[in-house]
């Protein structure tokens, strides 16, 4: 590939103006007189005198495209803007980079930094500009500003990214109304208006996709096979978490479930003795893990995978269904739902409302990302794989169990995990549930970081980091 190193181009400084004023003074005077001989002038003498006139005017035209040719990559294009204004030019161009005409290769490194340049002019002929020297080179500033637009561009690219990722995450809320604001005599808004018909993301029951089993089969899978959720509660001896006192509680999972156990009292006049819970913090990420688990001959539960129950169901899928029919993908993979109950409900499946709360949850969302319906594709809802099932998310703004409304003050949560999949989600140990917790926004006031303690024979003792969980990842 022939290579042409990029040549330095320094600015030259205008001439003066007065001299150039008088030397156009001098040609207009020398025109008029030339236009006055040109009437006196003999047919044959004034033919002459202008074919002397084009070949003068033709040298120079060689001359200019000489002195043309020899600048630095720089390519004249006289063509007018194909209308529209600046707007119309400005795509003109990137209709002639896109087409193939102004065809150059950027060769840059990991960082951004542009080394080198090639400008393919016509077919067959390269144009290669080498990475100017920052010190010496009257290039580098124009080189310069073209490798901070580039960056700037990369820049733009990730951020439009991140803003499609936005829209997609809010487009199933695009038609949620807001909830009305409650405002005291004053005019300051202090809540959101209780409405319990208002329409949520979520709606008020759910209609779960059933599909029907042989009664033997059914009762052998009830029999053997069940979901479990993975608690952080004992460290790696089997020693139970336990707050060191009334004072300092115990880490139990730094982002698993739960986060940590400690004293905790009841808000209000009046003493109340404090009670131990188990604690789900705002401020931490949750890691929940759920496991498919199989009774063994002997009754001891272990871990299966889950393509064996799965191939328990081949010869009663309907393979005639076309294929991307909603239940008919259910049928094929052990889906699971994750939704936020109370403690004290019954077992049915029933989502806490986001009424409960003294401010209602923006968009009625108890975690973040924000719940959708089953069957929707979800962030709750989430594969097994081999058996096991992860899922990761905060609980949302706003619902912890101090902004709990008068009625439901004292009331603990649970998290309850579904199976999607049709044959299983009506069967006995495919709905699991939690143990209790409160949830709270913060851990500091309650627990130090990475400070763990166990109940033993000896009482209650530090927990070495050594002793941490390993389900706690």
């Amino acid at each position: 590939m022939p290579t042409t190193s990029s040549k330095k181009r320094r600015v030259e400084s205008p001439p003066p103006k007065s001299p150039v004023s008088s030397d156009s003074e001098a040609e207009a005077d020398a025109s008029e007189a030339s236009d006055a001989s040109d009437a006196s002038e003999v047919p044959e003498a004034k033919a002459r005198r202008q074919e002397a006139v084009v070949s003068s005017d033709s040298s120079d035209s060689e001359v200019e495209a000489a002195a043309a040719s020899v600048q630095s990559c720089k390519e004249l294009d006289t063509r007018p803007a194909q209308g529209g204004g600046a707007k119309g030019a400005l795509r003109a161009m990137l209709h002639e980079e896109e087409s193939g005409v102004f065809s150059h290769e950027v060769f840059e490194d990991e960082l951004g930094n542009v080394n080198r340049v090639v400008y393919h002019p016509s077919p067959g002929k390269d144009v290669v500009l080498e990475r100017p020297d920052k010190d010496c080179d009257d290039e580098w500033p124009l080189w310069r500003l073209m490798e901070k637009g580039r960056l700037a561009m990369k820049v733009n690219d990730e951020l439009l990214g991140d803003l499609r990722k936005l829209a997609n995450a809010v487009e199933p809320y695009r038609d949620e109304p807001p909830p009305p604001l409650v405002v005291n005599k004053q005019g300051k808004v202090v809540a959101r208006a209780d409405h319990d018909n208002r329409q949520h993301t979520m709606p008020e029951h759910i209609q779960w996709k059933l599909r029907s089993l042989p009664t033997a089969l059914a009762e052998a899978i009830e029999e053997k096979y069940f979901l479990d959720i993975d608690e952080t509660v004992v460290d790696k001896n089997g020693d139970k978490y336990h707050p060191k006192d009334v004072g300092t509680g115990s880490m139990c999972a730094a982002t698993g479930f739960p986060h940590a156990i400690a004293y905790t009292k009841a808000k209000g006049r009046g003493k109340t003795k404090p009670v131990v819970e188990y604690i789900v913090a705002a401020c931490n990420k949750v890691k929940l893990t759920v496991r498919l688990k199989k009774r063994d001959k002997s009754g001891v539960a272990v871990d299966v995978s889950s393509d064996e129950l799965l191939q328990m169901l081949a010869p009663h899928r309907n393979t005639h269904r076309v294929h991307g029919d909603t239940e008919t993908d259910y049928e094929q993979d052990m889906m699971l739902y994750l939704a936020l109950e109370f403690a004290d409900g019954d077992n049915n499946f029933a989502r806490v409302p986001p009424s409960s709360f003294v401010q209602e949850p923006v968009l009625g969302a108890l975690f973040a990302p924000a719940e959708s319906a089953p069957y929707k594709g979800g962030h709750c809802e989430w594969p097994m794989k081999n058996g096991v099932g992860i899922i990761d998310f905060r609980i949302a703004k706003g619902v912890t169990t101090s902004a709990l409304k008068k009625a439901h003050k004292g009331r603990k949560f649970r998290f309850v995990v579904k199976a999607l999949n049709p044959f299983f989600c009506g069967l006995k140990g495919f709905t699991t549930r939690s143990r209790a917790f409160c949830i709270k926004g913060v851990l500091h006031n309650d627990v130090k970081s990475q400070e763990r303690y166990v109940e033993t024979s000896e009482g209650v003792v530090a927990s070495l980091d050594a002793d941490v969980s390993g389900k706690d990842e």
